[in-house]
């Protein structure tokens, strides 16, 4: 009874929805059909039949399989069987809407009046709505006035359609009082709040900040956020909404408490600045924490532990141990795209997986793992032996096999011991997918070379994978980066930010779009750095891509930010005239700012909230 009633609340205005639009419809399809006057066959005498419609003096009855309607003491119309199919169809439609309104109105007053009052009004006051326009008809004596029918029927179902989101917002649980609300820029917090949600049984309510109103807010006892943090310490776009209608709120009219999982990378200086920032807004209005703000660097497992053990103690449930799933794909292509560039090389790979899904525009969250060869040659640097033996977590291990599993990227220490206690788990790298093809992810992934030479943790795991090999990874979504949909696009990029741009075109070659498309990307050289080159011809070729521009810094001193400049006008008519969406993918320092900064000066502010995308890292 409380899945149920729980599901009911759910979608209490999509009942409604369905059946007012059957009423409209076949309303508008009687009139017409009676319109048309088809026959004129006079009767003797007053029909014997049932009628079930009435429009004034006209009819409509069903018997004997055989549906007619007339007017008077004449038959009007005798109808044809797919008339007949689609007028019952409507009408069972409207007797088990009408039945389902009544009875879920019923269920959620009896099961918990005091947490589904709004939808009890809701319900109550469209039921006595739908009597009043005479709209069950079938239990009445018929409709007199249909046309005025039809604009009441209307007039409810706009007024439906503007209540159903508030509704959908509502607290779905029956004795569930606690919400678990996330805010994610690339996937990686909402994944973890399904985790954490799955974890608990479901015995929390599962939200995104998107969908989450300050009065909704205030129904709960309890509120776990899960939030990262992007840029320079912004909200990631789905809170936006939440966070301007929270500031615009005096106070709350309820006061649950709250505990806050910030997501973040230590190093950005904005480190899990979201995350603080609504820790001192959700106080200024009153409310209090239960459990201390956590911060987690780069997805760090052991913090995400810690705080879900206390929240769980808090909640007096255990808690068990959180990990991060991932799926095993097979590597069927690794091919260095330029191989002259020994400092700098960029591979394109194929990944495999049967049953992969994901949209253009998602990332794929690698599990590095770090080739001991790595370790052996950073410790000989230092004059260490790899075998000497170090404490961690309470275990005695060699400082090679603890090493391959932690994060060494550029801390320095005295001692092998000093070392390991600054570091902590390796963790996941993000990567843009490049493709947009079921099973099959293609990645374009630059190999870092650090200040001391030595080849970054996950970029030389992935750029030295052979064929055959196997990796642990997972789909992000992104779904601030997914295509509106067939909508122009200027996509802007640099160096491996091309990655993205690839799985658009790719996207709009499969709808067959004839939208335009138009990419602006830059490198070093054209003779060494043109990645994808002959792809990216064949969509020129297709139609696809409708316009190509390629800035290459060192054979031409110009960068794509100077480019863009110069073409403004052309970027302005796209954007202005032709209604195109702006993706920006690449580096934040350097590009990403330069670009944005660009894209200030030369667009209105309100136009790039709403076109601008961005990926940057």
């Amino acid at each position: 009874m409380r899945k149920f009633a729980t599901l009911t609340a759910n979608h209490l205005a999509h009942i409604a929805i369905v059946m007012l639009m059957s009423g409209i419809i076949l309303n508008g399809l009687l009139l017409l059909l009676l319109g048309e006057a088809r026959l004129s066959l006079p009767l003797a005498t007053q029909p014997a039949l049932n009628p079930v419609l009435e429009f004034g003096q006209q009819w409509l009855t069903l018997q004997s399989g055989q549906i007619s309607s007339g007017q008077g003491q004449s038959i009007t119309h005798l109808f044809t069987q797919p008339e007949m199919v689609v007028i019952r169809s409507l009408l069972l439609t409207l007797w088990a809407g009408m039945a389902t309104l009544l009875s879920a109105t019923i269920i959620l007053a009896l099961q918990d009046r005091q947490r589904y009052r709004w939808h009890l009004v809701f319900g109550i006051v469209l039921c006595v709505m739908l009597f009043s326009a005479e709209l069950p008809y079938l239990l009445t004596d018929g409709v007199s006035q249909p046309l005025l029918e039809l604009v009441k029927l209307s007039v409810l179902l706009l007024c439906t359609l503007l209540i159903n989101r508030a509704l959908a917002m509502r607290p779905s649980a029956t004795n569930r009082n606690n919400l678990i609300a996330y805010a994610s820029q690339t996937g990686s917090a909402m994944q973890l709040a399904q985790q954490l949600h799955r974890s608990a049984n479901h015995a929390l309510d599962l939200r995104c900040l998107s969908r989450l109103t300050p009065a909704c807010l205030s129904q709960y006892d309890q509120v776990l956020f899960v939030v990262s943090t992007q840029g320079d310490g912004q909200a990631p776009d789905s809170a936006n909404r939440f966070i301007k209608a929270l500031q615009a709120e005096p106070t709350l009219p309820g006061q649950p408490r709250f505990s806050i999982l910030a997501l973040g990378d230590r190093h950005y200086h904005s480190f899990c600045a979201f995350g603080h920032h609504l820790y001192k807004l959700l106080q200024s209005k009153g409310l209090q924490s239960f459990v201390p703000t956590v911060e987690v660097d780069r997805m760090d497992m052991g913090a995400v532990n810690h705080w879900w053990q206390h929240v769980s103690t808090a909640f007096g449930q255990v808690s068990s141990p959180q990990a991060m799933p991932y799926e095993v794909l097979t590597v069927m292509e690794n091919r260095c795209l330029n191989p002259e560039q020994t400092h700098r090389h960029a591979h394109h790979l194929r990944l495999f997986r049967a049953g992969t899904h994901y949209q253009a525009g998602d990332l794929l969250a690698v599990k590095p793992r770090i080739q001991p060869e790595q370790i052996e040659q950073r410790l000989a640097q230092l004059g260490w032996s790899a075998h000497e033996t170090v404490h961690y977590q309470n275990e005695t291990r060699t400082l090679l096999e603890l090493l391959q599993t932690l994060e060494w990227i550029d801390e320095q220490a005295d001692s092998p011991q000093a070392l390991v206690d600054l570091l902590k788990p390796i963790h996941e790298r993000l990567y843009s997918i490049a493709s947009c093809q079921a099973d099959h992810l293609d990645l374009l992934v630059r190999r870092h070379l650090r200040q001391d030479q030595s080849i970054g943790h996950a970029s030389g795991y992935l750029c030295g994978l052979k064929v055959g090999e196997q990796i642990e990874a997972s789909v992000r979504t992104h779904a601030t980066f997914h295509l509106p949909g067939d909508v122009p696009l200027v996509m802007i990029g640099a160096g491996t930010g091309l990655a993205p741009f690839m799985g658009f075109l790719q996207q709009k070659q499969s709808w067959r779009a004839t939208t335009p498309n138009w990419l602006l990307f830059g490198e070093q050289y054209k003779a060494q750095d043109a990645y994808f080159a002959e792809r990216l011809e064949h969509f020129q070729q297709l139609g696809v891509l409708t316009r190509l521009d390629c800035v290459w810094s060192r054979d031409d001193s110009e960068y794509v930010q100077g480019r863009l400049a110069q073409l403004s006008v052309t970027l302005l008519e796209w954007v202005e005239e032709h209604g195109a969406h702006i993706f920006v993918c690449g580096s934040r320092e350097g590009f990403g700012e330069s670009i944005l900064g660009t894209l200030e000066v030369l667009l209105d502010r309100d136009l790039l909230a709403t076109r601008l995308h961005t990926d940057l890292y």
